[in-house]
């Protein structure tokens, strides 16, 4: 039997399976991504490409940001639009597969996926690197934040999600065969946590441990 990204992401966030939680969420936003936004590389209307609960999202509509917020767990969409209810915070949640999006024609300024990307294979990396061109403005801008080939082994492959280790000469060349205009790929750094009880044990840690993980981040941009 095939399982998909989109079962997979929902049995994460559902506590089902070997995760303890979700490894990437870590309860507040990237800071690759923050450090983008204070740079005040983050404008216009926004799309947070695999939001999960929403910590991203909650953060940039708190910079007085119109934030779309998408992701395929509706366990976690419906997680984000509690907190943004909680916290009084106007964000557009929806339940979305990223690869196959129904409208948002040329909709966004910029675009923001943290640990999406890696999470796919192809067919549906290719389609999904297409859908956010489609979904981008003219001049529109993605900065995509994904797991490098440098990833240790111990991190866990989950049937489903992934991670794919991508090298940069790859990224590169799925973006711009998908028409993005590369504009740099830089080292990075995931912040993620330990989910599986079995990894704790092996690194003499705890559930919940943050770790740094080697990544690439990406700027694209669609041209005018």
């Amino acid at each position: 039997m095939t399982i998909t990204a989109a079962e997979s992401f929902e049995a994460v966030y559902r506590g089902e399976g070997a995760f303890a939680l979700p490894p990437w969420d870590i309860g507040e936003p990237q800071p690759e991504f923050v450090r983008i936004v204070e740079a005040g590389d983050v404008k216009g209307r926004v799309l947070d490409a695999g939001c999960g609960t929403g910590s991203l999202a909650l953060y940039l509509a708190r910079q007085d940001l119109d934030v779309v917020a998408l992701d395929f767990s509706p366990t976690a969409v419906e997680s984000g639009r509690r907190k943004a209810a909680d916290q009084g915070v106007d964000v557009e949640f929806g339940v979305a597969d990223l690869s196959a999006v129904e409208g948002y024609d040329a909709e966004f300024d910029t675009m923001l996926d943290c640990a999406l990307l890696h999470a796919l294979e192809e067919p549906e990396r290719g389609r999904y690197i297409r859908e956010l061109y489609r979904m981008a403005r003219p001049g529109g801008v993605a900065h995509i934040l994904t797991f490098s080939e440098r990833v240790p082994d111990f991190v866990e492959v989950v049937k489903g999600i992934g991670p794919h280790r991508a090298t940069k000469d790859e990224l590169h060349g799925e973006f711009t065969a998908a028409g993005w205009d590369v504009l740099s790929i830089e080292e990075g750094t995931i912040v993620g946590q330990i989910a599986v009880t079995e990894m704790a044990s092996e690194l003499g840690a705890e559930v919940t441990t943050r770790i740094d993980l080697p990544s690439w981040l990406l700027k694209a941009r669609r041209p005018l």
